[in-house]
């Protein structure tokens, strides 16, 4: 079942793969002073499926919702793949000095969702 999950997901009209998707930076700023650092890692929502720029997709409306939120300003990065799995996301973040920030957000699961695993 799961090769015919993923040879579905690949070939559909209504694929996320399809979609627009952000071609700017991987950064998005949250308005404010002594700001606060975040990574966002993970696949779909996280991605910005369906938008140009991740200003407008989820990383820009989380960055701009904490900022509103702690009254501080907020620098996102953003860490994203197609494909990430959870074991994948993992490796991602191995390879990262995570010290530096003060929160990290992860989506993870809806690739493992899609293919029943």
């Amino acid at each position: 079942m799961r090769p015919l999950i993923a040879l579905w997901l690949r070939q559909s009209v209504n694929s996320w793969e399809r979609s627009p998707s952000p071609v700017d930076s991987p950064t998005v700023h949250g308005a404010g002073v002594d700001p606060v650092r975040v990574l966002l890692s993970g696949t779909g929502i996280a991605a910005g499926y369906g938008t140009v720029t991740h200003d407008l997709a989820f990383a820009g409306q989380l960055a701009r919702r904490l900022a509103v939120l702690s009254g501080r300003g907020v620098d996102l990065e953003i860490r994203v793949s197609t494909t990430m799995t959870a074991k994948a996301c993992a490796v991602t973040l191995s390879e990262l000095t995570l010290d530096r920030f003060d929160a990290i957000v992860l989506v993870v699961g809806a690739v493992e969702a899609f293919e029943l695993r």
